[in-house]
């Protein structure tokens, strides 16, 4: 995770999935132009794994990004990925009711991130902590968001522990589950599973 934060920080690489093919052109084209074909596996291979590190940074379910709640459009998947970037607690609400985003997990931290919103406006959070509970009365992860988010006095800061934990939580299950599964082994899923679902992994 902090060798995926240093990547962010350098400004050689793309800031946007548009870009990323881009950035891919430039380097192809230096290998064209200095005739290095011998280098032309090497950079395969350098495409192969900055995916990986660069889908870890960028393809996060929902980030904190300039004051705003920034979510991947699940409505939109798979044929386009589209952010929605919620600036008020309403349009979180919105966004889960919608099924902007979905899956328990990543509603639950959605819910914080939007209580997190409230607090910062000055709402009265009492009334904020009702209506957000109410975007999805069925969802256990919400309800145990939002309750501990009002035993905080910083909920945003709350709000990007509860997404920490999710990902380790995540990370943990994908460690104990390759020691119990085998190649070939079938997976049966219930409701809304996956890294979607989820905050990451």
């Amino acid at each position: 995770m902090c060798f995926s934060k240093s990547l962010q920080n350098l400004n050689i690489f793309p800031k946007s999935l548009q870009n990323l093919n881009i950035f891919y052109m430039k380097i192809f084209i230096i290998i064209y132009l200095f005739k290095k074909d011998q280098y032309f596996i090497v950079f395969i291979n350098f495409i192969y794994r900055f995916n990986y590190f660069y889908h870890v940074i960028i393809m996060r379910t929902l980030e904190w990004e300039d004051n705003k709640l920034k979510l991947i459009d699940q409505t939109k998947l798979p044929d386009e990925l589209t952010y929605v970037y919620c600036s008020t607690y309403q349009e979180v609400i919105d966004a889960i009711k919608t099924m902007v985003v979905r899956g328990a997990p990543a509603i639950g931290v959605s819910a914080a991130f939007g209580m997190a919103l409230a607090q910062i406006a000055g709402e009265d959070m009492e009334k904020v902590a009702v209506e957000m509970k109410n975007a999805r009365p069925t969802a256990v992860n919400l309800m145990w968001a939002v309750d501990r988010v009002m035993k905080a006095d910083n909920m945003l800061n709350e709000a990007m522990a509860m997404a920490g934990e999710d990902i380790n939580t995540n990370l943990a299950i994908g460690e104990y589950g390759a020691e119990l599964i085998d190649d070939g082994d079938t997976v049966l899923t219930h409701c809304n599973a996956g890294a979607l679902a989820c905050v990451d992994y």
